[in-house]
């Protein structure tokens, strides 16, 4: 027996809902959030203009236009701001994902997708133009095949920041918050002063710029206040962040150190020495990192304090 026509359109329409998967339309719309939250993390790099860093490899003069355009800045020289711009376009759709998740029928895999495809297309575009312009050297291969892998990584880790930010606990994406603390100050350095503009920059983006090396310690102490330290547990959270922020600047200042020293471009060898070398001096407090670690602590503390007193506060009105 046939059943009506009504019956059987009632029956689809709610078949998304009974099994908690997204409608077409509203995949559709969650995989725009995603692909949107991946074009405003590149948004340091669209203010330049999005030419191509002159590069040292290349085959020939710069063309008298300028260089090409580039949907990412591949040169050794941004490197940090090349992970800056894939982290914080998968944390910020982390971020969106993690207040609509309690939505009926939400479902992270739009997001995901959303965000990977405008990554992807961003990494083969810029790709496909250095390799057209490099000379054709064993240097560029290398020189190309370092950042095409390296910003492949930074896409994969990117993802799985946006996997736990979206949904895990608290105390969890805290910690993945701030294993990315560095390239969110970097991301926002390249709003101040945007890269290749420092020789142009005004006084007030030398004076904003100034306060760079606190970036990531209010990223991280920020996040702190959000974690706050009840159950207990999340005290370990809160030890991995700070770790996590030493490591990272460390990290940071070793890749630019190394990557940046044109001298040794052409000897990778001595360049991972060299950038070794400068890890092992961060690490061991000659970067001084302690004023950073403290200023995150404190900023952690006196937010979850505050949050802390709004919470009682609250709770005596709804008593009362």
């Amino acid at each position: 027996m046939i059943a009506p026509s009504g019956a059987s359109t009632t029956g689809a329409s709610t078949t998304g809902a009974s099994t908690g998967e997204p409608t077409a339309p509203r995949a559709l719309v969650l995989f725009a959030i995603g692909a949107g939250c991946a074009i405003l993390g590149l948004l340091p790099w669209i203010i330049t203009g999005m030419r191509l860093p002159l590069q040292n490899l290349w085959e020939g003069p710069a063309p008298e236009g300028g260089m090409p355009i580039a949907l990412l800045p591949f040169s050794q020289y941004a490197v940090t701001l090349i992970v800056a711009l894939i982290a914080v376009g998968s944390l910020f759709a982390g971020m969106v994902a993690r207040l609509l998740r309690r939505r009926n029928g939400f479902r992270v895999w739009p997001i995901v997708v959303g965000v990977a495809l405008v990554q992807v297309v961003a990494l083969i575009q810029t790709v496909v133009v250095v390799s057209d312009g490099l000379a054709e050297r064993t240097e560029s291969t290398f020189y190309l095949g370092g950042l095409t892998a390296g910003t492949a990584f930074a896409i994969v880790v990117g993802l799985v920041i946006l996997l736990l930010v979206a949904r895990a606990p608290r105390g969890v994406a805290t910690v993945a918050i701030a294993a990315i603390g560095v390239p969110i100050a970097s991301w926002v350095g390249g709003l101040i002063i945007p890269f290749g503009t420092s020789a142009t920059a005004s006084p007030a983006q030398v004076w904003l710029i100034g306060f760079y090396p606190w970036f990531a310690a209010v990223v991280v102490g920020t996040t702190l206040a959000w974690c706050g330290l009840r159950p207990a547990a999340r005290a370990i959270a809160w030890v991995l962040s700070l770790g996590l922020l030493w490591i990272g600047t460390a990290i940071s200042t070793a890749a630019s150190a190394a990557l940046g020293t044109r001298i040794l471009a052409s000897r990778p060898a001595e360049m991972l020495d060299y950038g070794l070398e400068v890890f092992r001096m961060a690490l061991s407090g000659e970067a001084n990192q302690g004023p950073s670690i403290l200023a995150a602590l404190v900023i952690g503390l006196v937010g979850t304090s505050v949050r802390e007193i709004v919470l009682r506060s609250r709770m005596r009105r709804s008593a009362d």
